[in-house]
């Protein structure tokens, strides 16, 4: 009995754990690269890490000489889901998590979900002046392999990848945006 008991604990912990130390090397590497390009890396407050894509504001931002990257961090306790950026600050999750089948996984539908108004220019730097802001959200922990992102454009879904424009803002996954800052060197 104490044996279930320890699993179903690892089972509900992993997952947060899972997503913890994930953004925790996603900060490491991100002013690691930082350093090396030099960019300048803030975090708007040291919870904002573990935030996710309901908030206000933006969580983080980078800045390099041609551009700032104004980042909201979200991300996933459960990798197996199906994403869907929508219109008028609506985005839609399908939960894969708990179907064994794979039947069962396509016949659950998306639960649409409202995100707040976004605040992309709080926490910039005052001297930003000239330079482009780039709003952008960073998916970490990123999802399984095989799971979708898409959005939903003029009433069609289209599937995005890393760099791609969702409404709102750019869409990257953690290697997608790294990639992207060391291009711009």
């Amino acid at each position: 009995m104490k044996y279930v008991i320890l699993l179903l604990f690892i089972a509900v912990l992993l997952p947060i754990f899972r997503f913890i130390i994930s953004r925790i090397f996603l900060l490491f590497r991100l002013r690691k690269l930082s350093k090396k390009i030099g960019a300048e890396m803030k975090l708007h407050r040291w919870y904002s890490l573990f935030k996710n894509i309901n908030g206000y504001s933006n969580d983080m931002y980078i800045k390099t000489n041609r551009c700032i990257y104004s980042i909201k961090l979200f991300g996933f306790f459960f990798p197996k889901k199906h994403f869907r950026f929508g219109d008028n600050n609506m985005y839609y999750l399908k939960d894969l998590s708990f179907s064994l089948l794979p039947s069962i996984a396509y016949a659950t539908k998306y639960k649409s979900k409202t995100h707040t108004n976004i605040n992309f220019n709080n926490f910039l730097p005052s001297s930003q002046g000239y330079i482009e802001i780039k709003p952008c959200f960073l998916l970490s922990p990123t999802l399984s392999k095989g799971m979708k992102i898409s959005s939903i454009r003029n009433n069609e879904i289209i599937e995005i990848s890393s760099g791609d424009r969702v409404p709102f803002a750019y869409f990257y996954t953690a290697e997608g945006l790294i990639k992207e800052l060391n291009s711009k060197q």
